[in-house]
Order: structure tokens, then C-alpha cells, then sequence
């Protein structure tokens, strides 16, 4: 049986599946040949930029479907427009449910919900308070889909606002991701914050983590 379709937009014109490798024995894994969530959090967990996602032995995959809107995809996402206007539009077809099928794996099932229902303003469904983990998990979602900065709106000056005193005074493994997400989320004043205690705390190269924005601070890094 099919797995049932959230509605994000009831006349929505693409069907969106998001696609999230389980361990059988509990762990979130990476898909082979993945870049996402999976991979990034073993070479945090490992603290090493070239750790490579580590591959179970068995495999499955919880599938979220969504009925969305190809307009508020475009519009919110550069990535998604880039693919509108490439070959991707003109390979896919309509389907016999009367829908164009997008795939999107790699990332956090829970933190792709979210930014699904920002994007697609079903506001009632995006919750107000989000622990560190899932921050880092939709700044990562919001980073791949280059969505624009209004797309978290209020959402992410409140989750921000509520986590930032957890933001450590020298530099490590959680500054580091702290300063993606200050870039993705666009708080000026935590990223400035962030990358100086990271350029002036530590001695040697500034650790990536697979991380987007940090290789050009490790690059400032290596100016100074």
C-alpha cells in the first residue's frame, strides 16, 4: 500500500517524495553516493572533514509524500527553479494521478517537513521550538534548496533566539556549526561572532565538517 500524501497545497501540481535511509538497527544513514545529513553528522561525530558516510548492512527507507506546489517551490528555492529551467522539466512527465514526481533524499525527513511547510506557508504545522540538532538539520535543508532568506522568517529568529546561549565561548565542533547556521539563517551578528572566536581560539586549521559556508572561513582562517 502506497504511503499515504500530506497536503501542502490542495491544488498542488507535483508530487514530492522524501525519501530517509533507516538502519534496521535504529541509526539515520546516508544513502550511497549521498552528500546530506548523513554523512555530515559522521564527520562531526568523528570530527574529521574527510570521514565518508559509513554504509549498514541493512538498509530501509521511510518514504514521506507530499502533494506540493511547483510555483512556491520556484519561487522559494533556487535550486528547485534551476531545476525547473533545466532538463529535468522536460524529461518528467505528468502522471496518471494527474502530478509530476520529484525525489528529494539525503537529508533529515523531519527537517525537510518543516522547510516544505514554510515553503509551501502552512505555518500551523511548523513548530515554534526546535532542539540544536534539528537547527542544524534544516539550516542544511535550506542551504542544499538555496532558499531565500525569508523562507524561515519569524520561525528562525525564534529558534535561533531560544538555543543561542548555548552558543560555547571558544572554538569546537559546535562552534563550527554554529556558524552554518548563523550564515544560513542570515544572523549577521552571531556569524561575525562566531568566526572571529574561531580565527582567533585556535591555532591550526579551522575544521569544516562537510559543512557548507566553512570552507571560507577556514580560508580566513589561513589569512591571518
Amino acid at each position: 500500500m502506497p504511503d499515504p500524501v500530506t497536503i501542502l497545497d490542495l491544488n498542488g501540481d507535483l508530487l514530492i517524495s522524501v525519501l530517509d535511509p533507516i538502519d534496521r538497527l535504529g541509526g539515520r544513514k546516508e544513502a550511497k553516493g549521498g552528500q546530506g545529513v548523513g554523512g555530515v553528522q559522521n564527520a562531526i561525530n568523528n570530527g574529521n572533514n574527510n570521514a565518508q558516510p559509513t554504509q549498514p548492512i541493512h538498509v530501509d527507507s521511510i518514504e514521506l509524500r507530499f502533494k506540493g506546489s511547483t510555483a512556491k517551490m520556484r519561487r522559494a528555492s533556487r535550486y528547485f527553479k534551476r531545476m525547473m529551467n533545466g532538463q529535468w522539466l522536460q524529461d518528467s512527465k505528468v502522471h496518471s494521478d494527474g502530478l509530476r514526481h520529484w525525489g528529494f533524499e539525503g537529508f533529515n525527513s523531519h527537517a525537510t517537513t518543516i522547510v516544505l511547510n514554510l515553503i509551501h506557508d502552512n505555518y500551523y504545522q511548523v513548530p515554534n521550538t526546535i532542539d540544536f540538532d534539528m537547527l542544524l538539520n534544516v539550516a542544511l535543508v535550506l542551504d542544499h534548496l538555496q532558499c531565500s532568506g525569508n523562507v524561515p522568517g519569524a520561525f528562525g529568529s525564534c529558534w535561533i533566539n531560544d538555543l543561542e546561549h548555548e552558543i560555547p565561548a571558544e572554538y569546537n565542533t559546535k562552534l563550527s556549526q554554529w556558524i552554518c547556521i548563523a550564515a544560513v539563517f542570515r544572523r549577521n551578528d552571531i556569524f561575525k561572532l562566531c568566526t572571529h572566536l574561531a580565527i582567533i581560539d585556535t591555532k591550526s586549521e579551522i575544521s569544516t565538517l562537510s559543512l557548507p559556508i566553512l570552507p571560507l572561513v577556514s580560508g580566513k582562517r589561513s589569512t591571518h
